[in-house]
């Protein structure tokens, strides 16, 4: 500034033009040289990174497929329930139900509920067995294939149990001395109310038996002949609902072992002039089957 002979006027035109050429010139090739490390770089290292993620993706799709696997085990499972009756169509309350696995042998075991239901959970597919008992009556018993999932309910009915009883007859005694035992095949009465529960039509409950009572026995007679040893004729029949022997007749036996026909007859015509006051099933008078044994021997 303290120069006096430097030439300080304007420049013109021309010298700003060759000026910023000149700027120019240095300027670019600076700047492509700092820019293009950093744009280039970025591009090389992103194509491996978005190579690599194929594997890391394929694996993130088993995801579902083992839920899924896992979705199927819990789903495998099956139930089996019902409900039971009585011949005459009441529920049956009370009853126990066995359930035994056919394929491996395994056993579960459950009672009926007051409306005759009964049901088992969280079972493998197999063919099972499911029997239903109750005093009084006879066994009930069917055979079921459960699969996958599945929720079978079959429904069981079962019939009276039969009457059984038993003579000795000893033969050779004046007094003719007879023992006439009734078995436990002759159930206790036993009542259940009939359920209403509220918002649902009244349940008919059954199971409730009155046991025959004899009113006429009469008793065999010793045919004049008897084999050496104690020879037993075994009978069956039914008690109809008019309370009289219907239907007496021998038991099959084994070919060649038939007991001798005078005291098979002498069975016969004692039973058959037997009268009972009948059976009642939920106050419904019903038929019932009889068994009878009769021991002949000697005094």
């Amino acid at each position: 500034m303290l120069h006096q002979n430097r030439n300080r006027a304007r420049l013109g035109r021309r010298a700003w033009i060759v000026t910023s050429l000149a700027a120019l010139a240095v300027s670019l090739p600076l700047a492509a040289a700092s820019v293009a490390p950093a744009d280039v770089a970025p591009l090389v290292a992103a194509a491996p990174r978005d190579v690599t993620l194929v594997a890391p993706s394929a694996s993130v799709h088993l995801e579902p497929v083992a839920s899924g696997a896992r979705g199927s085990r819990r789903q495998a499972t099956g139930s089996i329930g019902g409900t039971l009756l009585d011949q005459s169509g009441g529920t049956l309350p009370g009853a126990t139900v066995t359930l035994t696995n056919l394929d491996t042998g395994a056993q579960s075991v459950t009672a009926s509920d007051a409306l005759g239901r009964f049901v088992f959970r969280g079972l493998q597919p197999a063919t099972y067995r499911a029997v239903a008992s109750r005093p009084g009556f006879k066994s009930g018993t069917i055979d079921v294939r459960l699969t996958p999932g599945a929720a079978i309910q079959p429904t069981l009915t079962l019939g009276l149990g039969s009457v059984h009883e038993t003579i000795h007859v000893t033969c050779g005694q004046s007094s003719g001395i007879v023992r006439l035992l009734e078995l436990s095949a002759r159930v206790r009465e036993t009542m259940f109310p009939r359920l209403y529960a509220q918002g649902m039509p009244a349940v008919r409950v059954g199971g409730a038996i009155r046991q025959p009572l004899k009113l006429t026995d009469v008793r065999p007679v010793c045919p004049s002949t008897l084999p050496s040893a104690e020879t037993t004729i075994h009978l069956v029949g039914h008690i109809g609902v008019n309370g009289l022997i219907e239907d007496a007749a021998p038991a099959p036996v084994a070919p060649g072992s038939e007991p001798p026909a005078e005291l098979t007859q002498s069975a016969l015509d004692a039973v058959r002039r037997w009268t009972f006051a009948p059976t009642l099933l939920n106050g419904q008078v019903v038929e019932t089957e009889i068994a009878v044994d009769v021991t002949f021997g000697k005094s």
